[in-house]
């Protein structure tokens, strides 16, 4: 039984008194070699059933944690070292920078379908992976690019750097597609058109149970010297801006709760000092505060304008696009995509979840996480 529900039981050379537990791992072995073709025989189904339609393709990336490490022979192409789904460490998205991990990167439909997936080395960055990905589906699926006209490609704030946004903006151009990311509110550009945003003067953009989004449409050149206008959505999500602001009000208190603990311990001012300092930079406060010596003791006084702005900036959010067709709603349709493409994700690291995957080959790694995917269909 075990046999006729699992995908072997597809392939006639496989048969249900050779499928055990001891030979599973030559099955992936077997399967590896084979991976794209079923892609290729999976998505052509999809296309061919009647009423299905495929308006959009939302491609996004995740890690995944595993144990063991890949001795790395570096290649002389650098493309060519991430298509080898190294294990190594690299930005961690579950900020788990202690363990080696391989990224993964999936294209969903619209309507949540998962058209087509791939795994790079743990160190790729988003930018060479959506490259490569791009390049496969125009080399092995062109039909996927000819047939979806919205392409959108999704990524943190991780991958705000300058640089970043004009590799992205090199491929949108040459492959048609356009990109929505989040940014950070703390950006000069976007900080100055958050902070005189008021919630009850927004309209809703977005309501779903506990949620409700408030926001406007705007345009912003995102750094000095850009000359790119995007298409940016400001936004604030009211449970999380009164969530945060409460909790920044009893973080200001337990600062002064703390100063004043430190004040009465014995010791020079030096080390008050010292212990007032870890104390902010644990909080991740520091520069909104001055530290000044006062008869022995330290003070440890708010830069207002800082606190301030701080406390304004709470649930405050922005997403930016190169897309200008896209209305408030539709960026946020195509942003909350993204988060079923880690729903889809988080299927995948649940029924991993146990632990970090654990296969001595590096190439049964991806086999497993194929298997998952389309299981998952």
């Amino acid at each position: 039984k075990s046999h006729e529900k699992s995908i072997f039981s597809l392939d006639t050379l496989i048969t249900p008194d050779n499928f055990h537990e001891n030979n599973i791992y030559n099955y992936m072995d077997y399967i590896f070699p084979k991976l794209d073709q079923i892609q290729k025989e999976i998505m052509k189904k999809l296309f061919d059933m009647k009423d299905m339609e495929f308006d959009e393709l939302i491609i996004d990336a995740t890690s995944m944690h595993c144990f063991g490490a890949d001795d790395v022979e570096e290649p002389k192409n650098q493309m060519e070292k991430y298509k080898q789904v190294n294990r190594t460490h690299g930005y961690s998205r579950s900020k788990r920078p202690d363990l080696p991990q391989i990224n993964l990167i999936l294209g969903v439909t619209n309507h949540y379908i998962p058209l087509l997936f791939d795994a790079f080395s743990g160190n790729a960055p988003d930018t060479a992976m959506f490259k490569m990905l791009l390049e496969k589906c125009q080399r092995e699926y062109p039909m996927l690019l000819k047939k979806i006209q919205g392409k959108y490609l999704v990524f943190d704030k991780g991958n705000n750097s300058e640089n970043n946004f004009k590799e992205i903006d090199t491929l949108c151009e040459k492959w048609s597609c356009h990109f929505v990311t989040s940014v950070r509110p703390s950006l000069v550009s976007l900080k100055e058109q958050l902070l005189p945003l008021k919630i009850e003067e927004q309209p809703v953009i977005y309501e779903q149970q506990h949620t409700r989004l408030r926001g406007k449409r705007s345009t912003v050149f995102l750094y000095d010297g850009d000359k790119t206008e995007r298409n940016v959505l400001l936004y604030v999500n009211e449970e999380i801006a009164r969530k945060r602001q409460d909790e920044f009000l009893e973080l200001l208190n337990e600062i002064q709760a703390k100063v004043s603990e430190i004040n009465q311990k014995k010791g020079n001012i030096e080390d008050k000092k010292d212990l007032v300092e870890k104390f902010l930079r644990r909080k991740r406060v520091l520069s909104l505060f001055k530290r000044e010596p006062d008869n022995g003791t330290i003070r440890c006084v708010p830069i207002q304008k800082k606190v301030d702005e701080k406390f304004n900036l709470a649930g405050k959010f922005a997403i930016v696009t190169n897309d200008f067709t896209l209305d408030a709603d539709s960026i946020i349709r195509i942003y909350k995509t993204s988060g079923v493409i880690e729903h889809e994700f988080h299927i995948l690291k649940s029924v991993l979840s146990l632990y970090p995957l654990r296969h001595r080959k590096k190439e049964r790694i991806k086999v497993h996480c194929a298997l998952v995917i389309w299981g998952a269909m």
